[in-house]
């Protein structure tokens, strides 16, 4: 019998480091996961169990595990999936993207 591949993100979660084809630090790249509470074409929830699939599979305390990383989402609250959203909300999305990203290179403000 032949079996389906696995095309979904949550059934591809995996130990990078338990892989023998890979450097034995590897680690998933720090992830930001974006969602909406109210959206309506990618159900929010989704995205709660990729990010909770993430953090138990790769968690911190387990024996050996190198991942450092952040595993975070952002769940926009009283916002769906993107069109007609406020300025105001566009604007913090942007920000709290490009603090995560300003944080994860190690970036620094420059006046």
């Amino acid at each position: 019998m032949h079996q389906l591949p696995r095309y979904s993100p949550l059934h591809n979660v995996s130990r990078p480091w338990e892989n023998p084809n890979r450097e034995k630090g590897t680690q998933y790249p720090a992830t930001m996961l974006l969602t909406a509470d109210h959206d309506d074409r990618v159900v929010p929830l989704h995205t709660l169990k990729l990010l909770a699939t993430m953090q138990y599979v790769l968690n911190k305390s387990l024996p050996n595990s190198p991942q450092t990383n952040p595993i975070i989402a952002r769940i926009d609250a009283k916002a769906g999936h993107g069109a007609g959203r406020p300025t105001k909300k566009l604007i913090e999305e942007a920000a709290d993207k490009y603090a995560f990203l300003a944080k994860m290179l190690g970036a620094s403000w420059i006046d």
